[in-house]
């Protein structure tokens, strides 16, 4: 396996990846980001009393806080990549971003919280202890985006037993339209979780530059399809580097953030603001045609981490190379017509002892010739990226393997966003435009209808007057 010590630091590869040619416009970044900055220096964050100061997605009002975060993040410096971790409970989401930001039990800076064995912790057992999204940056400017648990039993238990006496209006909207278009008599609580969940996706995939998303055994079907269908559902969401598309800079971004916070009003009486909220959702699907084309779209790079299951995929050892052959055509069949596929996948066969499949990591024996031609056909070939980790409660074997995969991921460059900003320009874009699409998404809402109709239908939840 290629050693940590080998591959370039984190920066020096940002730095080549912010100096690519690929990414337009560069002749003009210096003054647009000195620009970029007084506009940001003249309308600073400011944060809310009482805000956690590392909570982007609050988990309670379900609403953007970047001004809570925005301490952490500089308003001059390009070279920066976001990556986010998505994935059901238990799985090593927080240790692993904690690993790759070097933020773990060897660093001064504070990482993700972890959960803890139930006799050592006050938090119930199953009780998951990241809530919305986190947000935290390395020294090296890596910015991790850490997220609650998708379909989470303890995330479902908080939502029905008190925690919400209503879904927050950036959850209510599409679900009292969706029931009501159903005729239910109540808003179920599955359903609203599993409207945030595709949010939290169509979020962390056009928000971030790379996005882990763990996955429970070699064959996660629930976790696939979800997967695909954010990255259907993404589609219209603006890239988080290009300018505000309205009045909203940094000060109406945390405004506009703030003010979806607010309501406080009985779900019969948001019928009628969903009615119109429907309404003006067909108005601006029929103006569309008549407007400018949308703007530049960013999907993120996406490694999928199979945690093993005992008795699953290598059982205890790392997976061999026959075995992972056999995942990556499950992964082939499954996401083989989705954007998630592109050119040059992190895999985790690349990195196998010996391995000459298309690593530029790869040793072993072999001619150069050879070795540069299985680079070039595997850097053409278009497929999601993959990595196999055992179960976080390893021990050692957990450690060692996943600082392979962190070395890994450190010597990737990151996709380009459509043009180069600041970390603070990223996340006005991101908790500005980016949440707004997302939030308002006429997509999002007519899948989550469709939703409501079947496979929802008859479930219990907050009732609806009549």
């Amino acid at each position: 396996m290629a050693s940590q010590a080998a591959h370039p630091p984190l920066r020096a590869v940002l730095r080549k990846q912010a100096a690519a040619p690929q990414q337009a416009d560069t002749s003009a970044a210096p003054e647009r980001l000195r620009a970029e900055q007084d506009g940001l220096q003249a309308q600073p964050y400011v944060p809310p009393a009482g805000a956690d100061p590392h909570t982007l997605l609050d988990a309670d009002s379900w609403s953007m806080n970047p001004a809570a975060v925005a301490w952490q993040l500089s308003g001059s410096n390009p070279d920066f990549a976001v990556v986010g971790v998505l994935g059901a409970q238990g799985l090593g989401k927080s240790s692993l971003l904690n690993r790759l930001l070097g933020l773990d039990s060897g660093s001064e800076s504070p990482g993700f919280p972890l959960a803890r064995p139930a006799a050592a912790s006050l938090l119930p057992p199953l009780q998951h202890c990241t809530h919305g999204i986190q947000l935290r940056a390395s020294p090296d400017r890596l910015i991790g985006l850490d997220t609650q648990p998708l379909f989470s039993a303890s995330v479902l238990e908080e939502m029905s037993s008190g925690g919400w006496q209503q879904p927050p209006p950036a959850l209510a909207a599409p679900a009292v339209a969706a029931a009501g278009d159903a005729k239910a008599p109540a808003v179920p609580f599955e359903g609203v979780q599993t409207l945030a969940e595709l949010q939290l996706a169509v979020f962390l995939l056009t928000a971030c530059h790379r996005l882990l998303v763990l996955c429970d055994g070699e064959e996660d079907r629930r976790t696939w399809e979800l997967l695909l269908a954010a990255e259907m559902l993404a589609r219209g969401v603006p890239d988080p580097s290009l300018p505000p598309q309205g009045t909203a800079g940094p000060a109406g971004t945390a405004g506009a953030a703030a003010g979806s916070t607010g309501g406080g009003q009985h779900l019969h009486s948001q019928q009628s603001a969903a009615a119109a909220a429907a309404q003006q959702q067909a108005a601006a699907a029929a103006a569309r045609g008549r407007q400018a084309p949308p703007a530049a779209e960013h999907l993120a790079e996406v490694v999928l981490v199979h945690v093993q299951r005992p008795g699953g995929i290598g059982g205890s050892q790392p997976p061999t190379a026959a075995q992972l052959e056999a995942l990556e055509a499950r992964l082939a069949a499954f996401f083989g017509s989705s954007r998630l596929c592109q050119p040059g996948p992190l895999r985790m066969r690349d990195h196998l002892p010996g391995s000459t499949s298309g690593s530029w990591h790869a040793g072993g024996a072999g001619s150069g010739a050879s070795q540069e031609s299985s680079m070039d056909s595997a850097a053409s070939h278009a497929a999601v990226g993959y990595w196999v980790l055992p179960a976080p409660c390893g021990g050692a074997a957990w450690g060692e393997q996943v600082d392979v995969l962190v070395a890994a991921l450190l010597a990737r460059p990151c996709p380009p966003s459509a043009r180069r900003c600041s970390e603070l320009g990223w996340l006005r874009g991101a908790a500005g435009d980016v949440w707004r699409g997302v939030r308002k998404s006429a997509d999002i809402a007519a899948f989550y209808s469709r939703l409501a109709r079947t496979q929802l239908k008859g479930a219990g939840g907050w009732g609806l007057a009549r």
